[in-house]
């Protein structure tokens, strides 16, 4: 071995020895804190249990503060964990069992409590376990799915897997994705049939982003489950995930009714429905299993209800999916459910969309992460994988975000594409259709014709406020580059930074001193004066501010801004006729404006609209001014030479 290489072992040895002291002393500390109730080492203690790290002492301490805490699924899980290491008692099959029953895992609790019976020993929960026998009994002997797992495996195996199932469940529960897809895996090798495993499997693969491995995963299971709401539902939506619609549907009209005692794989059959837009399809299914919506638990409900009363609105019938959503309220109290509700309820008004999923139901979790990084953090490395795994092989998902996604997702897929020198055909059209569209704010829209613009789409429409932006706005060409600045000292430019800050934070009287002392400099700057005035007027000056109007615009009657400040004056006295004159003119003059004036102008025309008792129109410019105002600093972030 060479001296270098020999070196680096030492030094690799004498890193892990240091890390080694230093859990130790974590150890010790955690130790002592965890009768505190600490919920930071409460977590990692949960974490460490999952993946079988964790001491049989501290085994018991976490089983003390879940029981303290009414931790059912902690509870249970640390009472197996204790079995599994040979320290069970008839008290820890009991507490184990009771609390498998609150998580309504029936098998296992069933097993426990058994355990517990037939022990023989006294005590409050062997007690209680004796109890609870008789009607677990009754609840497994009254299902036909239970009936089937017992066809498949003996009362022991069927225990097992059910325990397996279970332990990858709780990875899931607790974002441990990548040890729950490996411990389905390796549990599968022993028990290859049993359905919950197999769900999960392809569920831990679609979380993860391996969409091709989960729609491997769900073609086996559907194989030897043919008929299983939830296994139909994920490989109906992995195959629209890949382009095959017809398939997607074809499995979703496949499903008549669903099995009471499955209920679950209605809530992911209309999940697949809601992405795949198929709005019909969801409602069928809905309208054929009335008798399960009641049994629905309360979370499901309203997810269930938001899915509904999009479906509803897409077909016309806004009032079932609001009557949905009325049901809703009284059963789960769930804020978006209110959003969506006053979302309805203004029709054609606004229309942003409240969507029924977050984000997290749509892109797994690594994938939202490297959007962050993309487009917050401008990671060239992130926006090149997202290109190459989302844009480039998922355009599909792409699309649905832009269209049925959370606001959230809008912005960073368009955040993302804005970075992208080339755009395939099947995300460019799924850009036009959101910017042609009515769902998702004012900006995101904006931002999205702004992209077909630069990929030479052209856009024929805009949903501004409640109706279609005027033709002669639609053709104006935004912007945020500036004209070549007048040659000024750097005395005065920091001079103006500091004048202009004042006057953003509503300091006029000392901004209006610092603008005269920078006009004193330079006596011909029109955007100085015009400034100025705006300092005067906020200081409720309005004949001075008047007069330095009249004079900016006899100097400079070419001047945007001293047009908007003549057309304040014109309000002043009531001249509307000649606002709308100045205004059209204005209009005819160019289009290729600044965000600034874009911005300006639709302050100026909803004033107009209000003085002319025109309130939707008033509504529509309030609206435009305000994109105009949030999205001039999307455009500066928009630098042609760094995209990818």
């Amino acid at each position: 071995m060479s001296k270098t290489r020999k070196s680096d072992l030492v030094k690799r040895r004498k890193k892990l020895n240091q890390k080694q002291n230093k859990l130790e002393e974590t150890g010790l500390r955690i130790d002592d804190s965890h009768e505190s109730g600490n919920t930071d080492v409460y977590q990692l203690d949960v974490m460490k249990l999952l993946r079988g790290e964790l001491s049989p002492r501290r085994m018991e301490m976490l089983l003390e503060d879940a029981i303290k805490r009414q931790d059912a699924q902690v509870i249970r899980f640390a009472a197996q964990g204790m079995m599994d290491r040979q320290l069970a008692d008839p008290e820890l099959y009991a507490i184990s069992g009771m609390a498998a029953l609150q998580c309504a895992h029936a098998h296992l609790a069933h097993r426990d409590l058994t355990r517990a019976v037939q022990s023989g020993a006294d005590g409050d929960m062997v007690a209680q376990a004796k109890d609870a026998l008789p009607k677990i009994e009754g609840v497994l002997s009254q299902h036909q799915y239970p009936a089937l797992l017992h066809e498949l495996f003996s009362a022991e195996e069927l225990y097992e897997a059910s325990y397996e199932n279970d332990r990858v469940q709780e990875l899931m529960y607790y974002g441990q994705l990548k040890h729950a897809h490996r411990h389905a895996e390796v549990a599968l090798r022993r028990f290859s049939s049993f359905l919950p495993l197999q769900n999960n499997l392809v569920m831990t693969a679609i979380a993860l982003g391996d969409y091709e491995k989960a729609k491997r995963h769900a073609s086996e299971t559907i194989a030897i489950h043919s008929d299983d709401g939830i296994a139909i539902a994920n490989l109906a939506m992995l195959e629209w995930l890949h382009g095959d619609l017809e398939s997607c549907k074809r499995r979703l009209q496949s499903v008549a009714t669903i099995p009471e005692n499955r209920r679950e794989g209605l809530n992911a059959l209309i999940e697949v429905a809601f992405k795949a837009n198929q709005p019909q399809l969801a409602i069928d299914l809905w309208e054929r299993n009335q008798d399960l919506q009641d049994k629905v638990e309360p979370h499901y409900f309203a997810r269930d209800a938001k899915l509904m009363a999009w479906a509803y609105q897409r077909v016309g019938a806004s009032d079932q999916g609001l009557a949905v959503l009325e049901r809703c309220e009284g059963k789960f109290r769930d804020e978006t459910v209110y959003e969506m509700s006053e979302d309805l309820q203004q029709r054609s008004e606004l229309q942003i969309g409240v969507a029924p999923l977050p984000l997290g139901y749509w892109l797994a979790e690594h994938t939202i992460r490297l959007l962050h990084e993309s487009t917050s953090q401008n990671s060239r490395d992130a926006l090149q994988r997202l290109k190459k795994q989302l844009l480039d092989r998922y355009p599909t998902l792409v699309g649905a975000i832009l269209d049925r996604g959370p606001l959230s997702g809008k912005e960073l897929i368009l955040r993302l594409c804005y970075q992208c020198k080339t755009l395939s055909d099947p995300i460019l059209d799924a850009i036009a259709s959101f910017a042609t569209g009515r769902w998702g704010t004012i900006v995101d829209r904006m931002l999205a014709r702004k992209l077909c613009q630069i990929h030479g789409r052209n856009v024929e429409r805009l949903w501004v406020g409640g109706d279609w932006l005027p033709e002669n706005l639609l053709k104006l060409d935004l912007h945020v580059d500036s004209e070549p600045p007048p040659r000024r000292s750097k005395e005065l430019n920091d001079l103006l930074v500091e004048a202009m800050e004042c006057g953003r934070n509503g300091h006029f009287a000392k901004a209006e001193k610092l603008f005269r002392k920078a006009i004193s400099e330079d006596q011909g700057a029109r955007d100085i004066r015009h400034n100025l005035i705006s300092m005067i007027a906020g200081q409720g000056r309005r004949d001075e501010a008047r007069q330095l109007i009249l004079d900016l615009h006899h100097d400079h009657p070419d001047y945007f801004f001293a047009k908007i400040q003549w057309a304040n004056l014109l309000f002043e006295d009531e001249k509307l006729d000649e606002v709308e004159t100045l205004l059209d003119a204005i209009l005819r003059d160019r289009t290729r404006w600044h965000v600034t004036e874009a911005d300006a102008y639709g302050q100026i025309a909803a004033v107009l609209a209000d003085k002319r008792g025109n309130q939707p129109l008033k509504f529509q410019f309030q609206h435009w001014s305000v994109g105009c105002k949030a999205f001039e600093p999307m455009l500066r972030d928009y630098q042609p030479e760094k995209v990818l």
